[in-house]
């Protein structure tokens, strides 16, 4: 049966839900559980290292960068084996499974580190096992992740107008996966134990892949191999292609080990794969539709340019590690010594190769070429700037942020606050309920879609308030059911942003009076409700519980303090959060400019992403200029920081890879795809290299002031602004010759 046919079917069938596949939903779910997984570990990685191992802020940020470089470089390779072999399916589910036991492998944390006459004592065995375990995680994403996306897809006839609105779901559940996973894993990782965080991260990714096996149903053969028969022919004796690609990715994990140890390695094959892809690009567009001129002196002036590339990142490799493998070598030294003159003349010698292929050829197709590998590089430093995130701005949150929301004093004559918050969490509840029964009678369903999802949910948030009640008041042999509490916890939280999800689509979808609201729509509307209701009151029940428990038996005239204080790590969950607020801001927004001729072209989009990025750091800035009496910065210049690089990434992620599908040459559509992710895995390793600036020894971190630790983070921010506004400003300077060298593609 052929794609197009199962495709057709599983529409004819009905087997939608507002609108869309119930496969949709498989993968949204599914995606959902991969990115907890992968942002519940992200933004613990370094606080654990130099933390709990003890690792200098410069080893930390290695470790990250290399990590974080290689988890964004193999999807390319496991995108490819599952085009030409595996199919999406096999290839998500092994992916799935290497993941699983990488994170799981997380949780085993060692001995903790000390200070023993000066000199670091590791766990050198914990060490290696957390360097398998996130080689496990690089080659389990390199499989999951390009192919979770593919199925999407897959999923919609050819030019089927709701695809896009299909990958718009399947992006929230990015955010919501990212959004409970940063609140969730931090707070247990930092508060209660390392193991617990990466655990979590664990147990979320085990769910998703037994959602995935569980949903294959709703896939319609879709995720298969193109040609099964292949699998099947040998690949070395009796052991056939498939489990050859089993057992040769399991074997390459050797490789990666090695790899995530040295960034030195990574960096420089990064930039040789980035340099040769771009000098090829230039060189096949410049023939593209010159086939019939002489091509013997591009050749010998591609040749040159790779030499004088190799060179040229030996000497930048070697300059930037220079205790790698590569400042052993006394060539690469005297290289290291003329590195800018070098860095000059490559990128002079690029220029003048593109120059040269204008002067060969004046056909559409080279100068769109040239406008989007310039497009592409600008990317390095964007996603270099904005990944600090995980890396500096976290360290920063950490040392030198008075992160405390709430830092206030109440009596017994202030229960009536806690009554007033809870009753309004309550009065939404009932008004949700309500909401939730009008569903229900759209199509005469029975109470069943509501009366379910609250008696489960409603179980699981009152297991998890009983367990704490009986742990407080001296059952500590509960602390043995510790991981089981967890999972409920993972459970409640994913379901609650679930569902909210499911209401915002179920209302927009309902909205449009030309879509027919069927009874699983009704039905699955109705659940939704019911669960948000039942958590809502719960939060007002536990909030009224707290203030009268809390401060309703306190003397008239004795305060009491009330502190809230998200973790460091936490604070990287506002990303997500500004994302699920903005997106659509944003949509309305190019769509409403589109509509007066005024949406700004893909090259000032970008312009405008990179100014912003580099003005987010401004706020720390800012916020160091003005400390509080802790002498910390407030934790609301944290968040502007967040909020100015949510809308900077607004501004260039959602144009980026469509540019790279409009400007490309469709042969090598595929290729340059590549690249953009080649980009985006080098400016990982770039991130760490920049964070350095603000690193922190062991000792420094135990001598200097809150004030001298802040004038290093300054440097930082200040030079990433210079970074971000400058390139921005110089791109919006030249977007008039970008647009013009876009030909006509808006």
């Amino acid at each position: 049966m052929t794609t197009e046919t199962t495709a057709e079917n599983a529409f004819d069938k009905g087997d939608l839900l507002w609108g869309h596949p119930k496969g949709l939903y498989v993968c949204f779910a599914t995606e959902l559980w991969e990115r907890f997984s992968f942002y519940g570990m992200k933004f613990l990685l370094l606080l654990y290292l130099t933390k709990y191992h003890l690792f200098s802020d410069v080893g930390g940020l290695e470790v990250v960068g290399s990590y974080a470089g290689l988890v964004y470089a193999l999807p390319l390779i496991g995108g490819l084996l599952a085009d030409r072999y595996l199919g999406m399916r096999k290839a998500v589910l092994f992916g799935g499974v290497l993941l699983v036991m990488g994170h799981l492998l997380m949780a085993v944390e060692g001995t903790q580190a000390s200070m023993v006459n000066g000199e670091v004592v590791r766990d050198q065995f914990a060490i290696n096992v957390f360097y398998l375990a996130l080689s496990l995680i690089v080659v389990g994403v390199g499989f999951l992740k390009p192919n979770i996306s593919t199925i999407v897809g897959q999923l919609y006839p050819e030019n089927d107008p709701r695809r896009d609105s299909g990958f718009t779901i399947f992006y929230q559940g990015i955010n919501i996966g990212s959004f409970v996973a940063t609140i969730i894993c931090a707070w247990l990782g930092e508060t209660y134990g390392w193991s617990y965080g990466f655990g979590a991260a664990g147990m979320g990714m085990l769910i998703g892949l037994v959602t995935f096996m569980w949903g294959q149903k709703y896939l319609y053969g879709h995720a298969e191999p193109h040609d099964p028969a292949i699998l099947k022919q040998s690949f070395l004796g009796p052991i056939n292609k498939e489990w050859g690609i089993y057992i040769v990715s399991i074997l390459s994990l050797g490789v990666v080990w090695l790899l995530v140890q040295k960034i030195a390695v990574v960096f420089f094959t990064q930039n040789i794969f980035l340099v040769g892809s771009i000098v090829g690009l230039v060189f096949y567009s410049m023939f593209y539709k010159n086939n019939n001129h002489d091509q013997g002196l591009a050749k010998i002036f591609m040749a040159i340019l790779l030499v004088l590339g190799l060179i040229t990142m030996l000497s930048v490799t070697t300059d930037h590690f220079p205790n790698s493998i590569f400042g052993t070598v006394g060539v690469f030294n005297t290289f290291a010594e003329y590195m800018v003159p070098l860095a000059w003349v490559l990128f002079g010698a690029v220029v003048g190769f593109i120059i040269y292929g204008f002067m060969m050829t004046n056909h559409e197709e080279y100068s769109r070429m040239v406008v989007l590998i310039i497009l592409i590089t600008s990317t390095i430093v964007f996603w270099a700037l904005f990944e600090q995130s995980a890396g500096s701005m976290t360290l920063f949150a950490d040392r030198v942020v008075d992160r405390k929301i709430i830092n206030s004093s109440f009596g017994s004559a202030d229960v009536w606050i806690f009554y007033l918050v809870g009753g309004v969490f309550i009065l939404l509840s009932a008004l949700g309920l309500l909401s939730a029964n009008k569903h229900r009678k759209l199509h005469n369903t029975g109470m069943k879609p509501i009366v379910l999802p609250i008696v489960i949910v409603g179980g699981l948030i009152a297991a998890l308030g009983l367990g704490k009640l009986a742990y407080g008041s001296g059952m500590t042999w509960i602390g043995h059911l510790s991981y089981l509490g967890i999972f409920i916890l993972l459970l409640v939280a994913v379901i609650v942003a679930i569902s909210l999800a499911f209401i915002l689509i179920g209302f927009f979808f309902e909205k449009d009076k030309t879509n027919t609201v069927t009874a699983v729509d009704s039905s699955t509307s109705s659940a939704s409700l019911g669960v948000l209701s039942t958590t809502l009151l719960f939060l007002g029940a536990g909030i009224i519980y707290y203030g009268v428990s809390s401060f309703g038996s306190l003397p008239e005239g004795e305060l009491k303090p009330l502190v809230f204080e998200p973790t460091a790590g936490q604070f990287g969950s506002l990303n997500a959060l500004f994302i699920f607020t903005l997106a659509p801001v944003f949509a309305a927004l190019w769509i409403k400019l589109g509509k007066r001729n005024m949406d700004p072209s893909t090259p000032v989009k970008f312009s405008l992403g990179l100014i912003q990025v580099g003005l987010g750091f401004g706020a720390l800035l800012l916020g160091a200029m003005f400390p509080g009496e802790s002498g910390k910065v407030a934790w609301l210049w944290l968040a502007l920081a967040y909020l100015i690089h949510t809308t900077a990434e607004l501004s260039l992620s959602p144009v980026g890879l469509s540019a790279v599908t409009k400007l490309s040459i469709k042969s090598v559509v595929s290729m340059v795809m590549g690249v953009w992710f080649l980009a985006t895995a080098l400016s990982e390793v770039v991130a760490a290299l920049l964070a350095k600036i603000a690193a922190l020894d062991t000792e420094e971190l135990n001598t200097l002031t809150v004030v001298e630790q802040l004038d290093k983070y300054n440097e930082l921010w200040m030079t990433l602004i210079y970074l971000g506004v400058g390139l921005g400003l110089f791109m919006l300077i030249i977007s008039p010759f970008l647009k013009k060298g876009m030909k006509g593609i808006h």
